[in-house]
């Protein structure tokens, strides 16, 4: 990997964009250019430009109010893009309407939120495999209970989501992203409120899933303990 350091807005980032060139044959699954986002007067935010190839790994770090969360969510397509370009699977994201978006997210995407929510009236199992109906995918059982078993849930599999602890709720909303098979996975802040020993534990987890599921993985977080566990980091 090459990596090429660019100033922009006095920090360090690496440049994703310059360095993708040199990726050799691997397939660009991300690539951004030029995105800013602004919250009506406030100063506007603006990102480096970013590209990952398959199978890859990236961490964007920095302070809260940065525009960590806001990024993940333009390149989740869950907000509306107002300037600057997004390319997933060589898709522009942002020439698609919300719907369109909404639609490419189910079938590309795997988000996992900061603090996930569920659908209380279904079990765990029917939980995850809501995701692959919702994301226009087929409805795998065998799928889903696997990915419950590498979790360490499956046991949990007939119960109500509601009944889980923090930490098995953790490891069902990795399960339910990765239920799609999706090209990229997108996680918000999946360690900030945890220990050390279980931080690393769910990391662990995101990146052996996202491996064994050939699936790009972006984590944003403040949690400077992740730092020294990626080869590919840009800060904001």
């Amino acid at each position: 990997m090459i990596y090429i350091i660019v100033e922009l807005n006095h920090f360090l980032i690496v440049n994703f964009a310059v360095a993708y060139a040199f990726m050799g044959e691997k397939r660009i699954v991300l690539r951004t250019s030029q995105l800013s986002h602004r919250y009506s007067s406030e100063e506007k935010l603006s990102f480096p430009d970013l590209a990952c190839t398959k199978g890859q790994h990236l961490l964007i770090s920095g302070k809260s109010g940065v525009g960590k969360t806001t990024l993940l969510h333009l390149l989740g397509g869950l907000s509306s893009i107002q300037s600057g370009k997004i390319w997933i699977e060589e898709q522009e994201m942002s020439a698609m309407s919300k719907s369109e978006r909404d639609a490419f997210r189910g079938k590309h995407i795997g988000f996992i939120f900061q603090q996930a929510s569920f659908i209380q009236a279904l079990n765990v199992l029917d939980n995850v495999l809501a995701s692959q109906y919702f994301g226009a995918k087929k409805v795998d059982v065998d799928f889903a209970m696997r990915l419950l078993a590498e979790l360490g849930i499956e046991r949990f599999a007939k119960r109500k989501t509601n009944e889980l602890s923090g930490g098995e709720r953790q490891r069902l909303a990795i399960a339910r992203a990765l239920s799609t098979s999706p090209d990229l996975v997108l996680a918000d802040e999946p360690t900030s409120s945890l220990d050390d020993e279980n931080a690393l534990k769910v990391l662990h987890l995101l990146v052996s899933e996202a491996e064994k599921n050939d699936a790009t993985l972006v984590i944003v977080t403040h949690d400077n303990r992740l730092k020294s566990k990626f080869e590919n980091q840009v800060e904001l």
